[in-house]
């Protein structure tokens, strides 16, 4: 995939998202678990780019991390599904070393905003507390 390629991702996500809050769900869930793309790109058995999206975790997470922070108005929840969320399986795309939480591959110790990541809450119950 080229950067285009990767741009044109995130915007999809961002633009799919906007879609959502527009129809009134109180935010969305990004799938990067069970081998599909962002999962592809966290994993070290399955990323094997050179540039500023593979090798280390950082770089690896770099398109879960944009994606998360490409379309989020206020009070709007994403959650992640992630390789962290189920054990590892051979081929699937998920290992041990990629299960680290992709909010601390920027140096947080946390997520900036809490409404930016929801692993398993109730999105509706995270908004009327808002």
């Amino acid at each position: 995939m080229s950067d285009a390629d990767i741009d044109e991702v995130v915007r999809r996500f961002a633009n799919t998202a906007a879609l959502a809050e527009q129809a009134g769900f109180d935010g969305v869930q990004v799938h990067a678990a069970h081998g599909y793309l962002l999962s592809q790109f966290l994993s070290p058995l399955t990323n094997r780019r050179e540039d500023r999206w593979g090798g280390l975790l950082e770089n690896r997470a770099r398109l879960l991390v944009e994606i998360i922070r490409a379309r989020v108005a206020p009070g709007f929840g994403v959650g992640v599904v992630g390789p962290h969320s189920q054990p590892p399986r051979p081929g699937a795309g998920a290992d041990a070393s990629s299960s680290r939480d992709p909010a601390r591959c920027h140096g947080r110790s946390r997520p900036a905003d809490p409404d930016r990541r929801d692993f398993a809450g109730d999105l509706s119950r995270r908004r009327q507390s808002a």
